[in-house]
């Protein structure tokens, strides 16, 4: 599948007219009468901003997520934008989630461009937005299921600027003015040059230029705005993110490509520390499906696994992966593994060897359960979660899960209803917010005849 987008469009406060759109690909597509019509939902008063709107016109949707700003140095302190696609409406429906993650990612991604730039940046530049809508449109009608745009200062000593799509090396000659371009040129636009005021400490959506044309421009300062989106599809994922799995670290992400996310892509990437659950990690501003669908692509690139949330009652077993492994180096690997995981501990001056880690894994697959095991293992110093995650991760110890059914349940309770043999304890506890004491005592209270039993897999 790829991107089905009608029409986008740039909409901002103006004090003195109110509600303004001020850019749309394609030009008239919504007519301004129109507009007019829906202002007041597509720009709204500011406690409604940083929600995703969501507008049924006719046969299409226009989706939004507004962003304001309180600032002095804005007329009248303030100032308010909005991006804004139009969908087809079948395609919506069947994709909305897809649209929402998009929708919110260009909100916030020129979001993040005004506040690096202090605030100076989109009541300035209005022809470097324009040129990022004209391009964002040819990447959607174009049919590619992933989007990626450059827009690059290349000189600072020539008037102009340059935009360039990441994929193609080839540039436009420096002597190549606007006037001679045709539309066989594009995406290789040049227009005037516009001023950036600060060379910040840049982060989030906008990092140093890598790709130059050429020794002496590397020398010149160099600001992007970088943009990039990639449609997943959800058919082809072999594993359900449920609320209580904890996402850990298996392959270090780098600096340079933090620096190209948008800030929330950030904040989730920050919360990953092989401890937060998914649900924890879902906390305001964030909605636990933009969660998901950061890391359904962090899992898919093998940056992520999953493991079961931490719990004392919980019950692991060896797999055969323990009686095969290679002892010699393990706690190495787990000292990386630790590291990785945002951990600041310093464990090499614990008591602890290849040997000694390895009969802790032993130990822990002859135990009842993790309280058991923390009884027995004394003399045990590391972060226990991280053991454990570890352990699940190299495959050399298994979550053994428990399982009600109740054919036929005393009452309607919809916690009861879950005891359908599909379910685990962790499932039915983290939706419905309840301890495994008190669905134990729940399933001993609707149990009855000979159609329930629990079980441990």
């Amino acid at each position: 599948m790829s991107f089905k987008i009608l029409s986008i469009l740039y909409t901002e406060f103006n004090i003195d007219k109110g509600p303004e759109l001020v850019y749309q690909v394609p030009n008239n597509y919504i007519k301004l009468e129109d507009f007019k019509k829906i202002s007041e939902f597509v720009v709204p008063l500011s406690k409604f901003c940083y929600k995703e709107i969501s507008l049924h016109l006719g046969n299409s949707y226009l989706l939004g997520f507004p962003i304001f700003f309180n600032n002095q140095i804005y007329e009248r302190n303030r100032f308010e934008f909005n991006f804004c696609l139009l969908v087809d409406e079948d395609d919506y429906e069947n994709n909305n989630f897809l649209y929402q993650c998009l929708i919110k990612k260009i909100d916030t991604t020129f979001e993040n461009i005004e506040i690096d730039y202090n605030f100076k940046f989109m009541k300035k530049n209005l022809p470097m937005i324009k040129k990022f809508i004209d391009l964002l449109y040819l990447e959607f009608i174009s049919g590619k299921s992933i989007i990626n745009i450059n827009i690059e200062e290349i000189d600072n000593n020539n008037n102009k600027l340059k935009i360039k799509k990441l994929g193609n090396i080839n540039f436009l000659e420096k002597n190549k003015s606007k006037e001679n371009i045709s539309n066989k040129d594009l995406p290789y636009i040049y227009f005037e040059k516009i001023n950036i005021e600060n060379d910040l400490d840049i982060h989030s959506s906008l990092s140093s230029s890598k790709a130059l044309p050429n020794q002496e421009e590397q020398k010149q300062n160099k600001k992007i705005i970088n943009f990039s989106f990639k449609y997943i599809n959800f058919n082809n994922i072999n594993i359900e993110i449920k609320n209580h799995f904890v996402p850990i670290w298996i392959k270090k992400i780098y600096k340079e490509e933090i620096l190209k996310l948008d800030n929330i892509s950030i904040l989730i990437i920050n919360k990953i520390n092989g401890i937060n659950s998914v649900e924890n990690i879902s906390k305001e501003p964030l909605s636990i499906d933009l969660v998901k669908y950061v890391l359904y692509s962090l899992y898919l690139t093998e940056q992520i696994t999953f493991v079961d949330l931490f719990q004392h009652s919980n019950i692991y077993k060896p797999t055969i992966n323990l009686k095969n492994i290679k002892i010699e180096g393990l706690f190495n690997k787990f000292k990386n593994f630790y590291i990785l995981n945002n951990i600041n501990d310093d464990i090499t001056n614990k008591n602890i060897d290849d040997h000694k880690l390895f009969s802790y894994y032993v130990l822990l697959s002859n135990s009842k359960n993790v309280k058991n095991f923390e009884d027995k293992a004394k003399d045990f110093e590391i972060n226990l979660q991280l053991f454990i995650a570890f352990g699940v991760y190299l495959g050399i110890i298994r979550r053994i899960h428990l399982y009600f059914f109740i054919k036929k349940y005393a009452n309607t309770d919809d916690i009861v209803s879950l005891m359908d043999g599909k379910h685990c304890e962790d499932d039915i506890c983290v939706e419905k917010g309840i301890t495994l004491e008190k669905l134990k005592k729940i399933y001993d209270e609707n149990k009855g005849g000979d159609n329930y039993y629990f079980l441990y897999k």
